[in-house]
């Protein structure tokens, strides 16, 4: 009977869930001051490939500060105080769906892995439940994407001291949102942990929404002129269900990774903050990366000159060409 079994349910004996304890700081002092005298950072000039005279590395200049670290990460800061302390970064690495192709990648490993990426969110010594609920405690958003040219990691920051700790007489300022940031950051690059559960839940995202994509008519529509415009590049199309299947987490790793090299990177601040102050930042946590941070991945070398100079290219579309479509319908309906 039904009170028989509530109190055989009553008699359970329940463990408490183990608390998790939140860190304060993801990256210790003596962690950043041991960085620094291994790979003292170094500001320089910022440099353009078109012709736009270099920047200065040592003035604030308005209204973007930019400059290259010596490890080749590329930084631009900007004030803008009409976002009421709050910050958003952006890290920018140049490749994207575009480079599966180029560096011989498993096809779909991109975007699987970004997603991967997103859905895990450990490193170092932290647990993903640890660094989420440091993100919670900062008030941080990490939102990572993947599209046809580029891998792009957004974070939006509250740029005040919010993970404050301790009560009363015992208050102690916790770092601040722009900080908390700058670690994660540091921690994206050098010391992320791949795991196969968060591999699973990106696969499954993956997997609804080409399924899903399959009986929407404006999606489907969209994708059916996206094959006949682009000649069935992968690059511009969903990922299906048997392509993402195949991407074993190695794969997902091997494609992020390569990415990830500091030579390649570009990470962009604006926000309501004090410039200097957050330039002061990073130097400390994005300058002591190393420069051949993630050179085990570096697919770059295996590249010959022609494949090279095809980066980047779209395919030739026949113009005037008078497109007919037959979309089969994915379900039977009336």
């Amino acid at each position: 009977s039904m009170v028989q079994t509530i109190y055989e349910a009553c008699q359970i004996p329940v463990e408490p869930e183990e608390d998790v304890p939140v860190p304060h700081t993801l990256v210790p002092e003596e962690d950043i001051n041991k960085a620094m005298d291994e790979y003292p950072p170094e500001w320089k000039a910022g440099h353009f490939s078109d012709g736009t005279p270099d920047t200065p590395a040592d003035k604030l200049t308005r209204p973007f500060v930019l400059r290259r670290l010596g490890n080749g990460i590329r930084v631009g800061v900007g004030q803008n105080t009409a976002e009421s302390q709050r910050g958003h970064l952006r890290i920018t690495a140049p490749g994207g769906r575009d480079a599966e192709k180029r560096l011989g990648l498993k096809p779909g490993s991109m975007p699987v892995g970004a997603r991967a990426m997103q859905e895990g969110g450990a490193f170092g010594p932290w647990t993903r439940e640890q660094v989420e609920l440091f993100c919670v405690d900062h008030l941080l958003m990490v939102e990572i994407n993947c599209s046809e040219e580029s891998l792009v990691i957004d974070f939006v920051f509250p740029t005040t001291n919010v993970g404050n700790y301790g009560f009363g007489e015992n208050l102690q300022l916790g770092i601040t949102g722009t900080e908390a940031v700058l670690q994660i950051v540091r921690e994206i690059i050098v010391g992320f942990h791949w795991e196969e559960d968060a591999l699973g839940r990106s696969k499954q995202s993956y997997r609804s929404s080409h399924e899903s994509l399959q009986k929407n008519l404006e999606g489907k529509s969209t994708e059916v002129i996206m094959e006949a415009m682009t000649k069935h590049d992968s690059r511009f199309l969903s990922v299906d269900v048997n392509t993402v299947n195949s991407v074993t987490l190695d794969d997902a790793k091997k494609a992020v990774m390569s990415q990830l090299l500091p030579r390649n990177l570009e990470i962009s601040v604006a926000g309501d903050f004090d410039v200097q102050e957050i330039l002061d930042m990073m130097y400390k946590y994005i300058g002591t990366i190393p420069a051949d941070a993630n050179s085990e991945y570096d697919l770059e070398k295996s590249v010959n000159e022609e494949e090279a100079k095809e980066f980047g290219k779209v395919p030739d579309i026949d113009t005037g060409k008078f497109l007919e479509l037959e979309l089969t319908d994915s379900d039977p309906r009336a």
